[in-house]
């Protein structure tokens, strides 16, 4: 995870292959679109549309990294770091929203059955295999934030429709008919497309309702706390993120002895440094206290679903 001085992974190199996937994209939909009406495919159109959602995806990046760099500003204290997730849940439901249109219509066509021109889709379907095998490879290893990984979703999903897509056009140009097999590829794929975009939109909205990092136990992260020497009790424990690359964390300390303010601020750097790499707590703000604070209907010492990691007195 990256400190607090996080800075957004939307490198030179990596925009300058996004650009390129992009205008690979650009030129695959023209071609999809115009094959799918020759061969009245709807796994060619399905693959138009997803490559479709690609290019609205892969700008929707470009722009968020460049979004998310601003430095923070009176308005925005924490910066504009959710720009990311916010690209990446609009691009999750523009696929699910596809899927769903996609899989409707498959179920349309296995009922009422269409010709097929299977020469045609065999053919468009190997060169969007080519294409979109190129776009992923491009963008491989630049994977890691959420709206990133929005992105190699839709490619894979993308190289796997090609693939059935040609499979689907060989078998129709092999047996003359079994025109059925154009519109169940494009379910199959629909369906497992549809199942990675919920993982994302769950992602996604966990995140902007700020809840716990996946792969957080917070009871390990509060005993983590407590560990350190001068600490005697944790509570008012919260972690959320600000985005897939930046977790936060506030918390209120008890410290032991009652230190001087040197050697307060010295165990703070301590809880710090024990929490920063075990966790990926890029930012940590904690309130140092002789003290437990004490609730008050005014003043609440602990927020609702804060964690205590206090031992329960028998």
């Amino acid at each position: 995870m990256k400190s607090a001085t996080y800075q957004p992974r939307g490198t030179p190199d990596g925009r300058v292959r996004m650009i390129i996937a992009l205008a690979i994209n650009a030129a695959l939909v023209a071609g999809l679109l115009v094959a799918g009406a020759l061969a009245r495919s709807l796994g060619l159109w399905s693959q138009a549309g997803e490559s479709c959602t690609d290019i609205a995806a892969i700008t929707g990046v470009l722009v968020a990294t460049r979004w998310a760099s601003r430095p923070p500003t009176p308005m925005h204290t924490y910066g504009f770091h959710r720009a990311t997730i916010l690209i990446a849940l609009g691009n999750t439901l523009l696929v699910a929203g596809w899927t769903v249109f996609v899989a409707w219509q498959s179920v349309t066509r296995l009922l009422h059955e269409r010709p097929v021109n299977g020469e045609v889709e065999l053919l468009v379907g190997v060169a969007a295999l080519v294409a979109n095998g190129a776009a992923l490879y491009l963008l491989r290893e630049h994977g890691h934030s959420l709206a990133e990984r929005a992105i190699l979703i839709d490619l894979v999903g993308d190289v796997a429709t090609a693939a059935l897509v040609s499979v689907a056009g060989l078998v129709i140009l092999a047996t003359g008919g079994n025109v059925w097999i154009d519109p169940a590829a494009a379910l199959v794929v629909s369906i497992a497309v549809g199942y990675q975009a919920w993982r994302l939109l769950h992602e996604s909205m966990d995140i902007l309702l700020e809840g716990t990092p996946s792969g957080i136990d917070m009871r390990a992260l509060g005993n983590a706390m407590e560990g350190v020497p001068g600490i005697g009790e944790v509570h008012d424990l919260h972690v959320w993120s600000l985005s897939s690359d930046l977790r936060a964390l506030s918390a209120h300390l008890v410290l032991t002895g009652h230190p001087s303010l040197e050697e307060a601020q010295a165990v703070g750097t301590e809880v710090r440094r024990a929490i920063r790499e075990p966790f990926g707590i890029g930012h940590a703000t904690l309130e140092l206290e002789c003290e437990r604070c004490v609730d008050t209907p005014d003043d609440p010492c602990d927020l609702p679903g804060s964690v205590d990691t206090t031992p329960d007195e028998d």
